[in-house]
């Protein structure tokens, strides 16, 4: 288990061009860092 995800493969239909996160994985990890970006900029606001 790595990171509390258990290892599965992906079709390689799931992936773009040469990229080694499929699009989901990709989708997730973006969806955190915006969170914790936003998180970062409105404590600076106060």
């Amino acid at each position: 288990m790595l990171r509390g995800h258990v290892g599965k493969f992906h079709l390689l239909s799931e992936f773009d061009d040469g990229k080694r996160s499929c699009r989901k994985r990709l989708e997730d990890h973006n969806r955190r860092r915006r969170k914790t970006q936003q998180q970062t900029q409105e404590n600076q606001n106060y």
